[in-house]
């Protein structure tokens, strides 16, 4: 019988992701051919263009942005031990014209695993067992440019809910971001943020980086990252990696996200 530990805040509606922002004047304008430059210029070459196409900045405009992420995860640590996750989540981002920011992040966690590191008897064995997290926070802030480069940083948060009013300041940041807007890209709608956290912070990161140099290890746990992509009028993230893989793969498609409490809600505790 599988064991499910349960951590949960209350969720809310959020909604459905504004249509796409109108761009202000000369906001379309692309990358010049000598290559990017300027602040936003480190963070286009972090993000590997395999995952999210070549990245081409243009000016962040004021608007709405979101993502939705579903992340399937299994691997064989070892012959015995089999371990497994599936993330689920949303980030919902407002950014005013006068440099106020806010936004609605809601999570759903489980991992789970089942035998041991070293072999056991069938009766000795460890059986399947899981832990899963939800959170549902609203938070605010403000947000500035630097050339095409933005940075967001929350100052306070309201948990249970997606109410702005609700928040209150935080004794230290709560999620900070630096986002770069895109041209339209192989895997990326036109307007999207490509954008790095200092930590996953959000819960919804995941490794978009240039992959470094050597093999890649062996899956030992779930992707995590410090980058994510938000689009005007929602993008839909796709991220599967299963036991014969050493890397995940992503698969981006635009629409409207939404945020359902009852997605958040936990599972019903089974009778001992």
């Amino acid at each position: 019988m599988r064991g499910v530990v349960i951590l949960v805040f209350a969720a809310c509606d959020a909604g459905r992701a504004a249509p796409a922002p109108s761009p202000a004047p000369g906001s379309g304008a692309t990358l010049d051919p000598s290559g990017p430059s300027g602040p936003e210029s480190r963070l286009v070459e972090i993000f590997d263009p395999a995952i999210v196409g070549k990245l081409a900045p243009r000016p962040v405009v004021a608007g709405d942005y979101a993502m939705a992420l579903d992340l399937t995860f299994e691997s064989f640590v070892t012959m015995e031990l089999k371990i497994e996750s599936r993330v689920t989540g949303a980030l919902q981002l407002g950014l005013a014209a006068d440099g106020a920011a806010t936004a609605c992040l809601a999570v759903r966690a489980t991992d789970g695993s089942s035998g041991d590191y070293h072999y056991q008897p069938p009766e000795k064995r460890t059986p399947y067992h899981e832990q899963t997290s939800t959170t549902v926070q609203v938070m605010t802030g403000r947000w500035k440019r630097t050339g095409k480069l933005v940075t967001i940083d929350f100052t306070a948060v309201g948990y249970r809910t997606c109410d702005p009013a609700r928040a209150e300041p935080a004794s230290r940041p709560v999620v900070a971001l630096t986002c770069v807007a895109t041209d339209a890209t192989a895997k990326l709608p036109a307007g999207a943020l490509a954008c790095e956290q200092p930590s996953d912070t959000t819960g919804l990161g995941m490794p978009m980086a240039k992959p470094g140099p050597g093999p890649f290890p062996p899956a030992q746990d779930r992707p995590r990252g410090v980058h994510v992509v938000l689009a005007p009028g929602g993008l839909h993230v796709k991220v599967e990696q299963d036991s014969h893989a050493t890397s995940p793969r992503f698969t981006f498609a635009p629409g409207a996200v939404a945020i359902d409490p009852k997605t958040y809600e936990p599972p019903p505790r089974k009778k001992p």
